[in-house]
């Protein structure tokens, strides 16, 4: 990484810089859309993802595919069949382009985060253009972009499977306990006219009161109808929390370890230039350029380890919210 780095604030390379601004007027309140470096680089991931995979794959081939394909399709095919398929199961097929998707554009931008295009950009143009690069999903707007589609996909996929099951008849044709051990108000909820395919309007109606009854366990054991309402009412509050927790540990999560590698590279940089000789500066920088390497190395498994977290963790919400019943 560049000297010029190092001599700089550690922050300046991973907060987000304005370029230009786009004037927007929506529904009577103006303000500005600022491109900065972070929106250019989700572009760029998005465009190298919009060339690559449809000059890959915008075929059926059955011959043994080569260089980068053999890397992508067992990428892909190691998602697919041991990562969401046991997780997801029946529905895997339905959400894989969502995650195939999500986890290269996460492993995309973490990548070209590793590339010191900015700097590189800046010797070209002789300083004219800074800050030109960097890790798009070491911006906290990214990542809380990515969590809030991420938490919309999933809800919206666990109504869709839920409407579904009312329409076509087979909810609950699963049954967690026979019915005679969840009487009255359990087993009417749980169940509501089990095999009885619904019209639309009736399905409209009873799904989210389902998709909300279901969200937290049924505590029901012939305990009076307030003990088990209110047991049932205190878990339903610990699991619409947890709905929130869960994207934002996923926003968070991802933006943080993003984030810490940079600066920790750039502060052990930043101390070679703080010693006063030359002398020093080479005893010092030595070791340092030598930890330095091994932490780059490190970011780049750091870089696959985190979108594979956040999609690995995006599919055990996915999965608990298309279980009509849990």
């Amino acid at each position: 990484m560049p000297l010029i780095l190092a001599m700089s604030d550690p922050l300046e390379h991973v907060l987000p810089h304005r370029y230009f601004g786009i004037p927007i007027h929506l529904f009577g309140i103006g303000g500005t859309f600022w491109v900065t470096n972070h929106i250019i680089m989700m572009l760029v991931a998005s465009l190298m993802m919009l060339t690559i995979f449809p000059a890959m794959f915008h075929k059926v081939d059955s011959s043994a595919p080569g260089g980068w394909k053999n890397f992508f399709e067992f990428v892909l095919d190691f998602l697919r069949c041991e990562v969401f398929r046991p997780v997801l199961k029946d529905y895997t097929d339905a959400f894989l382009p969502f995650l195939w998707t999500m986890f290269f554009f996460i492993l995309f931008c973490n990548v070209l985060g590793l590339i010191p295009l900015a700097q590189i950009i800046e010797i070209v143009t002789g300083g004219r253009v800074k800050h030109l690069g960097g890790a798009a999903t070491g911006a906290i707007t990214t990542t809380a972009t990515l969590a809030f589609i991420t938490f919309i996909f999933i809800h919206v996929q666990g109504l869709g499977v839920l409407y579904r099951a009312l329409r076509t008849g087979t909810y609950g044709h699963h049954k967690p306990y026979p019915p005679q051990e969840r009487p009255g108000l359990a087993g009417y909820f749980e169940h509501p006219h089990a095999g009885e395919h619904m019209s639309v309007g009736k399905a409209l109606v009873f799904t989210p009161g389902l998709y909300l009854w279901n969200f937290a366990p049924h505590p029901f054991h012939d305990k009076g109808v307030v003990m088990d309402v209110s047991m049932w009412s205190a878990l339903l509050v610990m699991e619409l929390l947890g709905a929130v927790i869960k994207p934002f540990a996923l926003c968070m999560r991802l933006f943080g370890n993003m984030v810490s590698g940079h600066i920790v590279l750039a502060v052990l940089i930043g101390l070679i230039v703080a010693v006063p000789t030359i002398w020093a500066q080479l005893g010092v920088g030595v070791p340092i350029m030598a930890l330095d390497l091994l932490i780059q190395l490190l970011e780049v498994l750091v870089a696959f380890l985190h979108a594979y977290i956040f999609t690995f963790l995006a599919a055990i919400f996915i999965a608990g919210a298309v279980a009509p019943e849990h």
